[in-house]
């Protein structure tokens, strides 16, 4: 009754183009930026040449990083894929975190040996937070861990730094060193555990290498990176 009345208060639209769904969906998209999303997720990357769910470029930079997943490339606020990052971040809106993070599930499932694994997130900055209210990689995170069936635990905190955006390479692994530390009350959690670290985008790869170093220092036995985009801005720079 109450849903009812809410959808023809607020009908469900289409996290995109903002058209009305039917009533009581819960789709993140209608069907034809659906369609334009799955386009989107066959796309190669730019460097090795892949799709980018088989995409291999982390695991070249980071030699132990024993797998990483993403979806698509992060281009400009015209595609469906840049656009559901966008809202994902900004705006509290369920639906688009866990369709993100269903995609990401399929996309993982069957490629991990799910034994002695753990999910966590590399957290926002506190004042972002408390704009919008709540971390979108801790939601996103939440969400996976639970269409993985995987416990899910903040390992990473955040101590401050500058933003990343607008900084060069080198800029962004100096400020990632500074930005995050890892929670050493959990050492005993991760312990020989495979752990797996969601963020929104990578550009540099600077957040979740910082983040990957400091869990392997504190006992990890490896580390899985899940992603929704890779931003192009980010692709083969070292300045």
């Amino acid at each position: 009754m109450i849903k009812g009345l809410l959808d023809l208060l607020y009908p469900p639209k289409c996290a995109f183009c903002r058209e009305i769904l039917e009533k009581g969906s819960e789709e993140a998209l209608c069907s034809d930026c659906r369609k334009a999303w799955e386009k989107e997720k066959a796309e190669k990357c730019r460097i090795c040449g892949r799709k980018h769910s088989a995409c291999v470029c982390d695991q070249r930079r980071m030699g132990w990083t024993v797998a990483s997943f993403h979806l698509i490339g992060y281009t400009n606020r015209s595609a469906v894929g840049s656009r559901l990052v966008l809202v994902n971040k900004d705006r509290h809106l369920e639906k688009v975190s866990d369709f993100l993070a269903s995609e990401l599930a399929d996309a993982m499932k069957g490629a991990l040996k799910q034994e002695r694994m753990l999910v966590t997130y590399c957290p926002r900055k506190a004042a972002s937070r408390r704009n919008v209210g709540y971390d979108h990689a801790e939601m996103l995170a939440r969400s996976l861990a639970a269409k993985l069936d995987l416990p899910f635990e903040p390992l990473i905190l955040r101590q401050g730094g500058e933003s990343q955006k607008g900084l060069s390479y080198l800029e962004r692994r100096k400020n990632a060193e500074k930005a995050y530390a890892f929670d050493p009350s959990k050492t005993n959690v991760i312990w020989g555990k495979t752990v797996i670290v969601v963020d929104d985008v990578s550009t540099t790869g600077a957040t979740l290498d910082r983040c990957a170093v400091l869990l392997r220092k504190s006992g990890a036995a490896a580390i899985v990176y899940a992603y929704i985009a890779k931003s192009n801005r980010g692709m083969g720079k070292k300045t």
